[in-house]
């Protein structure tokens, strides 16, 4: 599993790295965009458990473009189960593109190594279909080694 803090130890260091943080913490973000202090592009990861859950949730990457929002999701859920505080945040956007490709298997624990990937991908620009076309569209299972792989070959270029 996860944590927040092994989070940003990975990604600290990359340039439109924001923060990692519970889901109804994204009110701070919000507050800086709306106060001009934190301008596009960036990208920050989200739980979608909110703070006091220890355990759970699920990790996502949002990526605030100039132009657009992307909302990368490994599992491709459906917009309807995001949490109330995700969707106001993304509201303030008029374009949000939502990854439909789903790379991760619903057994799997791996969310937030694939956010890792996801934020790595980023800092080689990489679009999203790009960073995609990495993983597998059927046998899901397979992915969760293929993310390591990406993580240690992409943090040896990024770093």
């Amino acid at each position: 599993m996860t944590t927040t803090h092994f989070i940003d130890r990975v990604l600290r260091d990359l340039p439109l790295y924001t923060t990692c943080i519970p889901s109804n913490h994204i009110t701070s973000i919000t507050s800086e965009v709306k106060a001009d202090k934190l301008k596009p592009p960036f990208y920050f990861i989200v739980n979608t458990a909110p703070a006091h859950i220890e355990i759970g949730g699920h990790w996502m990457l949002i990526y605030c473009k100039r132009t657009e929002v992307e909302v990368f999701d490994s599992l491709a859920l459906s917009r309807d189960l995001l949490p109330p505080d995700i969707i106001h945040f993304l509201n303030f956007y008029k374009k949000v593109v939502y990854s439909n490709t789903p790379i991760q298997s619903p057994s799997s624990i791996y969310c937030g190594l694939f956010a890792i990937a996801r934020a790595l991908s980023i800092s080689n620009g990489q679009t999203l279909e790009t960073f995609l076309s990495h993983f597998l569209t059927r046998d899901l299972d397979q992915n969760d080694l293929l993310v390591e792989d990406y993580i240690v070959r992409t943090l040896n270029e990024v770093y």
